[in-house]
């Protein structure tokens, strides 16, 4: 369930040091038979120049957001039309000096910030039962996710998958996803090397059906005896909704 244990409204995750709230535990991914819907695709953004520039209720299901632009996901924001005209500022390199002040953990106020929307309809075929969860392949750097205006949580390591349970937010039919990704972060500094610094949701999103009592997780050990060539293979499986 979305969580209410944090400032929804505030900005301090981004310059917090932990790796998020609201997040599900990092678990193995496997092939699952379950339904999911790919949300992959063209999403609505609107880049803001400072946190002073952002959207008031940009998460809200009724908010137009026809004017905005229309950009592909997964997509690193300065690669977008990068052959004409960048749209949303060019990819920088860097092997020396940091792209901002070096202050850890803060990061300056004129922090771009891209405002991502996408609407998508729920499967009618979409079970009653079990969970729903929104997974991320990879966001950089920092963000914070919306479902039909409900706060699901925040996340940041860019290069990390990160779930969210969707379960109470997902509604029947038409619903909305909002993602605010700010392009500096805290884990900015833990990120940072010889490398190019692109921002934006880089990597595939999808909301994953997890039937109730089905795998949740698994851990595999693998013993091996080299003087009699034998070895063991234990697998430890979790049941969801445990």
């Amino acid at each position: 369930m979305p969580s209410d244990r944090f400032d929804h409204a505030s900005l301090d995750y981004v310059e917090s040091r932990a790796p998020g709230q609201g997040r599900l535990a990092p678990r193995a991914r496997y092939t699952s038979d379950a339904i999911a819907l790919d949300l992959d695709g063209a999403w609505r953004l609107r880049l803001a120049p400072s946190r002073h520039a952002l959207t008031p209720g940009f998460e809200a299901p009724g908010l137009d957001d026809t004017g905005w632009e229309l950009i592909d996901v997964p997509s690193s924001w300065q690669m977008a039309d990068v052959a004409d005209a960048p749209r949303f500022g060019a990819p920088a390199y860097t092997n020396q000096i940091f792209p901002f002040p070096v202050d850890p953990p803060r990061v300056p106020d004129a922090n771009p910030t891209g405002e991502y929307r996408r609407e998508f309809a729920l499967p009618r075929e979409w079970p009653e039962t079990g969970s729903a969860v929104l997974r991320f392949e990879g966001v950089d750097s920092a963000f914070a996710v919306f479902l039909n205006g409900v706060a699901l949580g925040n996340g940041k390591g860019s290069r990390l998958p990160t779930e969210f349970d969707a379960t109470g937010a997902l509604r029947p039919g038409r619903n909305v996803l909002a993602v605010r990704v700010h392009q500096w972060s805290a884990g900015s500094y833990l990120e940072d090397q010889d490398m190019w610094w692109m921002s934006g949701i880089f990597r595939s999103v999808a909301l994953l059906h997890r039937p109730l009592d089905g795998v949740g997780d698994v851990f595999v050990h693998a013993d091996y005896d080299h003087t009699r060539g034998e070895g063991v293979l234990r697998v430890d499986a979790e049941a969801t909704g445990r």
